[in-house]
């Protein structure tokens, strides 16, 4: 767990000046610096760290074509995913190429994305590291680069008329090119962007209770469609604590709501909107028993919480110190659970086919 640690503080220490008061150009050598170390990170790492890792290091260096027929047929099956592949294999067939790859569009998405709704990235990247989002793509490669993708679209919710709705689509339909299920979220851009009331938690509620009864048969018409989402009806237990989790800490982000300053009043809401809609299709899952790889749906809306936790501390009235210490023990200690029990992320190993001499 300790090159865990050790890769936070190291991205901590660059994001804080990134986030000084410095140049601009400063700001852009740390900003790239901290993209370094995150793609570093999970670009040199062994096949072996990451649940889903080894099965794409064995395709990548195999060299297994996953598309066949026209190219309208290889745009609806995320070809994106393919054809990154496919440039990647022209550099190199090792997979640390594959992984290397993989790291720098997830994380560089992911950074514009945070970079556009604040300058000071130091608290929405220690989120998104210690609540185990950064290292979600070493379990779910082409989801991984969805999620950074779909970030991308977030500014979009904010602008309004046709051309921000239109906006958004064009991103999470590049997003689908890697993963489909990211088309969930076209709908959404709807419901996200309603302002938070008591109606939007009935609406969500009522949302999950249909989605729920429904899933059964969703999922048994989407196993026709590919073979991979008939896996989806196994009854699967797990993911009871990280529900009762993600449950309590959408319940602070509710309460806090109050104390947010009014300028951040509506892209609070969006995010907020987002994190509910997460958090249900981790108590759909619960609730109905079914295959628990469903909750990876929800990390297209869960990363919502870095933003959350942004406009938090930018708002006149922030946690008090002891409340403050309390939020990053709790996030270090979410990290440290996360790491150990979960996605075969521990113990850390570098690829043994690179050799320091």
């Amino acid at each position: 767990m300790i090159p865990y640690y050790i890769f936070l503080f190291v991205v901590m220490c660059f994001a804080f000046l990134c986030s000084s008061k410095i140049s601009k150009k400063g700001k852009n050598v740390f900003l790239l610096c901290t993209l370094v170390v995150m793609v570093l990170f999970a670009g040199l790492r062994s096949a072996e760290i990451g649940t889903d890792a080894s099965g794409y290091a064995r395709s990548f260096e195999e060299g297994r074509p996953e598309l066949r027929g026209d190219w309208t047929e290889q745009v609806t099956e995320e070809a994106g995913f393919y054809y990154l592949n496919k440039f990647l294999e022209s550099i190199s067939s090792e997979y640390v190429v594959l992984f290397i790859g993989v790291a720098l569009l997830t994380y560089f998405c992911v950074l514009i994305a945070i970079r556009r709704e604040t300058k000071d990235i130091a608290i929405p990247l220690f989120v998104f590291i210690t609540l185990g989002l950064y290292t979600f793509v070493f379990n779910a490669a082409r989801q991984g680069i969805a999620v950074g993708i779909y970030m991308l679209s977030f500014k979009y919710l904010f602008e309004d008329g046709r051309k921000g709705f239109l906006k958004y689509c064009a991103v999470v339909l590049i997003a689908s090119l890697f993963h489909k299920t990211v088309i969930i979220a076209i709908p959404l851009y709807f419901l996200f962007r309603l302002k938070f009331s008591f109606r939007m938690l009935v609406l969500i509620g009522i949302i999950g209770s249909i989605t729920g009864s429904l899933l059964p048969a969703l999922l048994m018409y989407a196993g026709t469609l590919e073979e991979r989402y008939a896996l989806y009806l196994t009854k699967a237990g797990g993911g009871e604590m990280l529900t009762l989790f993600y449950v309590l800490i959408t319940i602070f982000f509710i309460i806090w709501r109050q104390s947010v300053d009014k300028q951040y009043l509506r892209k609070y809401d969006v995010f907020l909107n987002m994190m509910l809609f997460g958090t249900m299709i981790y108590v759909v899952v619960q609730y109905y028993g079914v295959y628990i790889e469903l909750t990876r749906f929800a990390a297209y809306f869960q990363v919502a919480s870095i933003f959350l936790w942004s406009y938090i501390y930018r708002s006149k009235k922030k946690p008090r110190d002891i409340f403050s210490f309390a939020i990053i023990a709790g996030h270090l200690a979410f990290f440290f659970i996360f790491c150990t029990r979960m996605a075969n992320l521990v113990p850390y190993m570098l690829n043994p086919q690179i050799h320091f001499n």
